[in-house]
């Protein structure tokens, strides 16, 4: 259920993956940048309105992994503060998931496949 406009943002796991995601659905990619403090802190800034919004965020779950879930919970941290609409739920993706997912949509067509 959308709540206002659709936002995808990425994390710094794999941002051509989000480009991509973004390209697909013909909106652009959210702005926000993470800074990585001297005592390896972090800190996620959202650079655009979100509220009201359905935000997604892409980060995937390659090595370091850690670092990446520190991140992408920080991410949606910001984005909760932020005022960004529910639903609010992660996954992880792997390379696995998406190897599947590009030979569902690029093989032959199943009543259950919905790629465009």
């Amino acid at each position: 259920m959308m709540n206002g406009s659709l936002k995808v943002f990425a994390g710094r796991s794999h941002p051509e993956l989000a480009t991509e995601i973004c390209r697909h659905l013909a909106i652009p990619l959210g702005n926000s940048h993470v800074v990585r403090f001297s005592n390896e802190n972090l800190m996620v800034q959202i650079d655009e309105n979100v509220r009201g919004a359905d935000v997604y965020v892409i980060q995937t779950s390659a090595p370091p992994v850690n670092e990446g879930i520190i991140e992408l919970l920080i991410m949606i941290d910001a984005l909760k503060h932020a005022s960004a609409g529910p639903p609010w739920s992660a996954s992880a993706v792997t390379w696995h998931d998406l190897r599947s997912l590009r030979i569902a949509c690029h093989g032959a067509p199943t009543a259950s496949s919905s790629c465009r």
